[in-house]
């Protein structure tokens, strides 16, 4: 009879452990920022971010028009990120290291502006022809080759928001990551990375 009690406590403790919940899996950090954001239309542009993983592929596109309507130019950048701790506030540190940084005149008006001022230190811009512009002087922006921008974020819902006076640097020191969020600055969900 002692093997069958056996038997019979060992069918019990299974049954029983199958019953327990399952332990409930972790998201990978920074999975937060997976999708596509875009700003709102302000100062004739609007930013776009795509996070898949922590990788990133970000536009700016300039318009000729308030509404953002008519895109003049864009300028497209790729990167991957890591990220860190979160704050008491919600804040996560992310650094963000920047693979690529390309420029786009989309009209012949935008394309001689740019001609004209040697915007990103080039004077033979062609309509449609992205340029590499990545370590270039653009007019008072640059992403330096090899350029690390040490930053916080936090998602709340479908808005995504990033630290204020961020920059993005060859030499990046934690003094440069910001300590405050930048709430004009929102981003808002507009799907999934594609």
């Amino acid at each position: 009879m002692k093997p069958f009690r056996s038997t019979l406590a060992f069918l019990a403790m299974a049954a029983l452990s199958s019953c327990a919940t399952a332990p409930v899996a972790q998201s990978q950090p920074g999975s937060d920022l997976n999708g596509a954001w875009a700003s709102a239309c302000g100062n004739k542009s609007i930013t776009r971010l795509e996070y898949t993983g922590l990788s990133l592929r970000g536009t700016y596109t300039t318009y000729e028009d308030d509404a953002c309507k008519t895109p003049v130019a864009v300028n497209t950048w790729a990167g991957h990120s890591t990220v860190g701790s979160t704050s008491a506030e919600g804040a996560t540190t992310i650094d963000v290291h920047f693979d690529s940084f390309n420029a786009s005149a989309l009209t012949p008006d935008q394309a001689g502006r740019w001609s004209g001022w040697s915007y990103c230190e080039k004077n033979d811009w062609a309509v449609g022809a992205p340029a590499d512009v990545m370590g270039k002087k653009c007019q008072g922006f640059s992403v330096p080759v090899g350029g690390v921008n040490l930053d916080i974020y936090k998602v709340s819902g479908n808005t995504l928001v990033f630290g204020k006076d961020s920059k993005i640097t060859a030499t990046p020191s934690e003094a440069d990551r910001p300590t405050v969020l930048n709430p004009y600055w929102a981003f808002q969900k507009v799907g999934n990375a594609s």
